[in-house]
């Protein structure tokens, strides 16, 4: 070997060197870091390492065997290569030797098959899902096949399909260059010209592409059904049960064409069988699925029905049909009066508030009382747990917080505080500890160099004492995703779990393809099925991570729970405390309400709160009227009439979940979002407070709409919000049972003016002396008068006359 020839294997080596030391050194942080929870959780984490090195060498080697093979197949035909060189005045042609043609072949080879088996490890968990096997015990009546095929084995099947035939284009499009470079694939004469070798080896390739596409046209019609193609009409998937077999007849003869041609050079059968491959795709393709007829389906009602329930968790599903509104002797028993937006802000001191969500306290004396719980980051770093009271506010209508011990909000006061290396969303992700018995110990020189290679922490090669110790996924939706990679994790809410704060999330499970279902829009790409799988629970303070599996998680949880043996544990094991805390799960209650609408003939769900997620119903949330709970609401409007066709309600009780469609009869329905803001704004009484704030410079936000239910009957109402130094206070609240409206400062004036016991109030104003105030509007008065602003002066003097009432 000579000096060129060292110097490359030399570099190759070092390459090779560091990305297995990389590999191996982020396999060994991940071990240590997952050995904290338990030996099981840190066996999974290095099997998946294993599993995903296989998946990408086996790729590789694959790939770089296959061009390498056939670049020597293009070298072998090559009788010689020269390469021009100048020599003073003189070019000289000089032939390269054969071992460097072979080491250019292997070379290239080797590089191609990088490029095109690098990422093979991205598929790992359709490998391994494939490798477990799912069986749902429910056949799809078009092809007769077990759900499971559609969920575990055709993402693979389309994989090594796709892997195939990619293999086989390169291949063509690479060898096809090479040889129109040295000249044995040339135009002469108006045609192609090619030499015996090269028709040969591209005869073979042909075949191997045409084949390809055979293999693909056989797997459409589990495709078709599994939704990955089209919609799942029956006139559709006739069309591809025919079609399919006839496309890969026709890519078998353009197969066989294509061998004959490398071996006769018989061009016309070539052209011929090609040129009809062709037109068939395009016609089997894209003209006959759209042409065929989508009526006259044989899927009974009840069988679709049954493959979408199964797919989006819709089993428990009941219908009921009640009044449109609520008797006027029922208000909601437990309002809601913050947003989660408005919750956020209603923290003082500038701090930064993360993860405000719903939940219930258990208060001494006082039961189960509703919150929003948010950690709040001051700006020295220190992270606070708050709970702020939803369902009263304070005189003048700001924030009420709950303290530890207290029996009545009062003041903001924290519920808790966490450590340096609390798991809290947007934490530090690396943390130097001292002293502390949680994190991964940094140890000797074997350790420190593994952990700061694979962290990028160059500080911990520096001087530390010897019981320090690293922490680092401290984010609780990072830490979920690391121990428990197969699952998608919704965003963790805040629970006060004995005393402790903990993180709860729900890991859910999705596929591609699901034979017969809705497609829904879920994450960025169109899903088939999605169902909640598993609970995720982080202490907040210790960082320990438990994760046990849903009763509702189907046999793709179960069949996961499997494969993460050990990590995962039975739905039994839930505790009790953990249970009474759980939400109803609000991303898949998303997804209910939007195959739901269509399912049952009601359209998409308007929603009355929260902005369009990726195409899906929007929602809100009341509280149990037993406080046992957030329930998530999806309201459905008629077009006819802009008023409440339905709602679907989800809640959760110890554990427990309930899905209802609960149907508004016609008469006294409760009028739409859009519709009700219409009316609302037309009240005198919310036109002298936009007023007012708008006199005081100050700013008025209307809060989402809100939907309560009692005995199944639907009301609405509607918060106001102002500001007072910069927090937001409750500056007004309107409501609706049926076509009957009211308003007031308070939900009790609301509720009372709209069984017509009391007269709107006038709105409330930010804290200012009495005085001040009659000064101000008789002055406002007064202008407007002399500007001959009749409609103005008179709004001023009934504010005045109804602030000289009150002060009375």
């Amino acid at each position: 070997m000579g000096r060129r020839g060292r110097l490359a294997l030399a570099a190759a080596v070092v390459v090779a060197a560091l990305f297995f030391g990389r590999w191996a050194a982020g396999v060994a942080a991940d071990r240590w870091w997952a050995e904290q929870f338990g030996p099981a959780q840190a066996a999974l984490i290095t099997e998946l390492h294993l599993l995903r090195l296989v998946l990408d060498a086996g790729g590789i080697l694959v790939a770089s065997t296959w061009f390498i093979g056939h670049l020597l197949l293009v070298v072998r035909g090559i009788a010689s290569v020269q390469v021009a060189r100048s020599v003073a005045n003189l070019e000289i042609r000089e032939a390269l030797p054969a071992r460097t043609l072979l080491l250019a072949a292997v070379a290239g080879g080797a590089v191609l098959g990088a490029v095109a088996g690098a990422d093979a490890s991205r598929a790992w968990p359709d490998v391994a899902l494939a490798w477990e096997g799912v069986r749902f015990g429910v056949r799809e009546p078009l092809l007769g096949e077990d759900a499971g095929t559609y969920v575990a084995q055709l993402p693979v099947w389309r994989l090594v399909h796709a892997f195939v035939l990619a293999l086989a284009v390169l291949a063509l499009v690479a060898v096809a260059t090479l040889y129109a470079v040295i000249g044995a694939l040339r135009w002469r004469d108006g045609r192609i010209a090619v030499n015996d070798h090269a028709r040969a080896h591209l005869g073979w390739l042909l075949a191997a592409v045409a084949l390809g596409l055979a293999w693909g046209a056989l797997l459409a019609p589990y495709e078709w059904v599994g939704g990955l193609l089209r919609g799942p009409t029956a006139g559709g998937f006739r069309a591809v049960a025919v079609v399919a077999p006839a496309l890969g007849g026709l890519a078998v003869a353009a197969a066989v064409a294509s061998l004959l041609w490398g071996l006769t050079g018989r061009r016309l059968v070539l052209l011929a069988a090609w040129s009809l491959l062709a037109v068939g795709w395009f016609a089997g393709r894209v003209i006959v699925p759209v042409a065929a007829p989508a009526a006259a389906s044989p899927l009974a009602t009840a069988e679709r029905e049954r493959l979408v329930a199964l797919a989006y968790a819709l089993e428990g599903l009941h219908d009921a049909t009640v009044p449109g509104a609520p008797a006027a002797t029922a208000r909601p028993a437990v309002p809601t009066l913050w947003s989660a937006a408005a919750a956020a802000q209603a923290w003082r001191g500038g701090a930064e508030v993360v993860g405000v969500d719903p939940a219930v306290l258990d208060v001494p004396g006082r039961g189960r009382r509703p919150a929003w719980l948010g950690v709040a980051i001051d700006s020295a770093g220190r992270a606070t747990l708050g709970a702020l009271a939803d369902d009263r506010v304070g005189r003048g209508g700001g924030a009420l917080f709950w303290a530890p011990g207290d029996t009545a909000p009062g003041a903001f006061a924290p519920l808790a505080s966490l450590p340096a290396a609390g798991i809290r969303p947007g934490s530090t992700e690396v943390v130097l500890l001292s002293g502390a018995t949680d994190g991964v110990p940094v140890g000797g020189w074997f350790r420190r160099i593994p952990l700061a290679w694979a962290l990028q922490a160059p500080r911990v090669l520096g001087t530390l004492p010897p019981d320090a110790r690293l922490a680092w996924h401290l984010a609780p939706l990072r830490r979920l995703a690391r121990l428990a990679p197969f699952a998608e994790w919704g965003a963790p809410v805040a629970r006060v779990i004995d005393g402790d704060l903990a993180w709860v999330a729900t890991g859910y499970l999705s596929s591609d393809a699901f034979p017969l279902s809705e497609r829904v829009a879920w994450r960025g790409r169109d899903v088939g099925a999605v169902r909640p799988a598993f609970t995720g629970v982080v202490r907040a303070a210790t960082g320990q991570v438990r994760l046990f599996l849903r009763p509702d998680a189907g046999p793709l949880g179960a069949a996961w729970a499997r494969v993460a043996r050990g990590v995962v544990e039975p739905a039994a094991a839930l505790p009790p405390a953990v249970a009474r805390q759980l939400p109803y799960p609000l991303e898949q209650f998303r997804l209910q309400a939007t195959v739901v609408g269509p399912l049952r003939g009601l359209g998409r769900a308007t929603g009355v709160g929260d902005s369009l997620v990726g195409g899906q119903a929007r929602v809100e949330f009341a509280w149990a009227r037993d406080t046992s709970g957030p329930v998530w609401l999806a309201p459905f409007e008629r077009e006819s009439d802009r008023h409440l066709a339905a709602v679907l309600v989800g809640s959760a009780r110890d554990g427990r979940e309930d899905l209802a469609l609960v149907r508004t009869e016609s008469p006294g329905a409760v009028p739409g979002a859009a519709l009700l803001a219409e009316r609302w704004s037309r009240f005198p009484s919310f036109t002298q407070l936009r007023d007012s704030v708008a006199d005081a410079q100050g700013t008025l936000e209307a809060g989402p709409l809100r939907l309560w239910l009692h005995d199944g009957a639907v009301g609405a109402y509607q918060v106001q919000l102002g500001r007072r130094d910069g927090a937001p206070v409750v500056a007004w609240v309107a409501i609706a049972a049926g076509e009957r409206l009211g308003a007031g400062r308070t939900l009790e004036e609301a509720w009372d003016n709209l069984r017509g016991t009391a007269a709107p109030l006038g709105p409330a104003r930010p804290a200012r002396p009495l005085l001040d105030e009659l000064r101000r509007l008789a002055r406002a008065a007064d202008s407007a008068l002399r500007a001959g602003d009749l409609g103005g002066f008179g709004r001023q003097w009934e504010q005045l006359r109804l602030l000289l009432d009150r002060a009375r």
